[in-house]
């Protein structure tokens, strides 16, 4: 016999053979081999046990699941319960298979199993969540030259030259809009009626998706917004000016209209799958890009509000009289004089796409008292002028009785000033298209005021007097 002793385990090991030999005509032999194994009654039976593939398999799956889930949730930006109870119900199914194959030893091993999942899945719920709340607001596209339309933050009041659309359906007016998070592809729409939000498809996944939101404008109406029909179309087909809604969205959203108001038509990148609007023709929502002439009339300034940046001394013209009689004489002088004057009219509207400009205007020219005269308006080419402006000045100066030589100068001042007005802005676009807006403006200019005529100096025999 042979006898093994382990400290760790304290198992005894006895191995007994016994060999029995008989003779006789034949022979026999008989070999037993016994073993006994002695094991304390306080250590468990060991077992080697394996998981029952089936409900391995189910379990991986339902945690993919999950995982894909959650993902199917950030990049889809939509709400939908589904994936997660799919989940739990792939974890119940693969906990019951588990369970049911017969090996208890298994069982624990997958509750065990799933606790350490439970707390992973957790982990990732967390990091997905954190990921959401971080996520970076969109960036609003802009529109190259067409500097006047662009997307405002909402800021709890209707801004002005807000993009509109009447839904005849429903007999009111909507304004254009786009959630700032998740669905910012998505255009949709605003009624002070229905409360500050965006209405957007993306409401039956997540209502709250509208309470922040950008609105279309276009400033002072400057830029040439049309409907035009077009048929539906795949990613990368959109007209190149089509007003997009995102840039940093892995879909291209655009807005259109029917009779029950604003829509969006939404594609998606070849990588993913393109979708489509009902099949047909759309009204989609362009701006124009072309270019154009323009033409500035029915100027009228606003006099209470112009200002005087600078002020300076200006001599016009002079002239030297003298007395060469033996008494105290009044003389008669009159003095003429022309300066030359500039002026610009400034207004909101972007001149990178303009052909050429003319303005039909009053220049105003201003007296003493810094009021504009009439005058006739004049046909400008260009956006600003210059002119030359006569003076005159005539009085009486006294000569001493000795026979001087006095100067008299006419003398002015020199203002730069700025008036603001309001004109009509008409654009002529190669095309033919007509637009017309209001728009504000600043004229700015020279103006001399305050013409007078002054004695500088009277001399004898190179003396001053």
């Amino acid at each position: 016999g042979r006898h093994e002793n382990h400290p760790s385990t304290h198992k005894t090991t006895h191995i007994h053979t016994h060999t029995l030999t008989h003779t006789h005509t034949h022979t026999h032999t008989h070999t037993h081999t016994h073993t006994h194994t002695h094991i304390p009654a306080n250590t468990k039976p060991h077992h080697t046990t394996t998981l029952p593939r089936r409900g391995l398999i189910i379990m991986l799956s339902s945690q993919a699941a999950t995982v894909c889930g959650y993902f199917f949730l950030y990049f889809t930006d939509l709400l939908y319960p589904a994936p997660m109870q799919c989940s739990v119900l792939l974890l119940f199914v693969g906990l019951l298979l588990d369970y049911t194959a017969g090996s208890p030893e298994s069982s624990d091993f997958l509750q065990t199993t799933l606790t350490e999942v439970e707390h992973a899945v957790a982990s990732a719920k967390a990091y997905l969540e954190r990921m959401f709340s971080i996520r970076p607001v969109p960036t609003r596209p802009t529109y190259g030259d067409n500097i006047h339309l662009k997307w405002v933050r909402w800021s709890g009041s209707l801004p002005r030259w807000v993009v509109s659309v009447f839904n005849h359906r429903d007999n009111r007016t909507d304004y254009i809009c786009a959630p700032m998070r998740r669905c910012e592809y998505v255009a949709g729409y605003y009624n002070p009626s229905l409360g500050p939000r965006c209405f957007t498809p993306c409401d039956k996944s997540d209502p709250s998706v509208g309470n922040e939101f950008d609105l279309l404008v276009n400033d002072h109406q400057l830029e040439l917004l049309e409907w035009v029909t077009v048929e539906y179309f795949s990613y990368g087909e959109a007209p190149s000016n089509a007003v997009r809604v995102s840039l940093n969205s892995k879909k291209d959203g655009y807005i259109f209209r029917d009779e029950d108001g604003i829509g969006s038509y939404i594609v998606f990148a070849p990588r993913r799958r393109t979708r489509r609007a009902p099949e047909g023709f759309i009204e989609m929502l362009h701006v124009n890009q072309g270019r154009y002439t323009e033409h500035l009339f029915d100027v009228e300034y606003d006099m209470e509000q112009m200002k005087i940046l600078s002020a300076k001394r200006l001599q016009i013209s002079k002239t030297t009289i003298a007395n060469k009689g033996d008494s105290l004489r009044d003389q008669q002088v009159v003095l003429t004089g022309e300066t030359q004057l500039h002026g610009t009219w400034e207004t909101i509207s972007s001149k990178r796409l303009v052909i050429s400009t003319s303005i039909t205007a009053h220049i105003p020219h201003l007296n003493s008292s810094f009021l504009s005269t009439n005058s006739t308006p004049r046909s400008i080419m260009g956006d600003s002028v210059s002119e030359t402006v006569s003076h005159s000045v005539s009085g009486t100066v006294p000569l001493p009785p000795f026979p001087p030589t006095c100067q008299v100068w006419m003398r002015g001042m020199l203002y730069s000033v700025s008036v603001p007005f309001n004109a009509t802005l008409e654009k002529t676009y190669e095309s033919g298209a007509v637009h017309m807006a209001t728009v504000p403006g600043i004229y700015m200019g020279t103006q001399v005021g305050s013409v007078d005529m002054v004695v500088d100096s009277c001399v004898i025999d190179d003396h001053l007097i």
